[in-house]
């Protein structure tokens, strides 16, 4: 987690949500993970994976609208 503070400004966002999703697997000592946002339109997009296992799951979570319980969020408001 000390690293993720220190990175230099020059690194670019894409490279600090990598670094997160890196950081995030290894405290909470799983094998993989992947990092989801709102995109302006409304629909989550991933944006950062630990691995191309990651990656497959987004994927599929993406094609058939499943995933995360709190996806519904940005539609629902709760």
């Amino acid at each position: 987690m000390a690293e993720l503070r220190t990175m230099p400004a020059a690194d670019d966002l894409l490279t600090r949500l990598e670094r997160v999703v890196e950081a995030t697997r290894t405290v909470v000592g799983v094998d993989g993970t992947g990092l989801t946002l709102v995109h302006e339109d409304g629909l989550p997009k991933w944006v950062a994976v630990t691995d191309a296992a990651m990656q497959l799951l987004q994927e599929v979570q993406h094609d058939f609208g499943g995933g995360r319980a709190c996806w519904p969020t940005p539609r629902t408001g709760r």
